[in-house]
């Protein structure tokens, strides 16, 4: 768990370092640089390599197309490319060096 907290830390920091550095091309050209920190997703991979509660847990939201919410959340596929779909769309255009989570709130953060 400590490995994990730590590269999300080095993500935060390349993320609005690289926000910075092409801040003029943010200004020119609409360069943004934004940061995506996902939690579960139900998707072949977790249901191939996670443990069998979780596996269960994501079959079931992909069968009943619903995700599941709070600490022990599993989402879809399209709940995720939900929000990168809004990052890299014309209105987010105001958004650069931001970090958001989409976890259906497992792990809650300030931004």
């Amino acid at each position: 768990m400590y490995f994990a907290g730590a590269s999300k830390a080095v993500l935060e920091a390349l993320t609005r370092t690289w926000a910075t550095l092409l801040a003029d091309d943010a200004a020119t050209k609409g360069t943004t640089v934004n940061a995506l920190l996902v939690g579960g997703t139900a998707t072949p991979g977790l249901i191939r390599e996670a443990p069998d509660v979780l596996k269960e847990r994501a079959r079931e939201v992909l069968r009943s197309g619903v995700p599941i919410l709070g600490e022990t959340g599993i989402g879809r596929p399209e709940d995720v490319a939900d929000v990168a779909g809004l990052l890299v769309g014309e209105n987010a255009r105001w958004v650069t060096g931001g970090v958001v989570s989409a976890n259906g709130g497992a792990f809650p953060r300030v931004m």
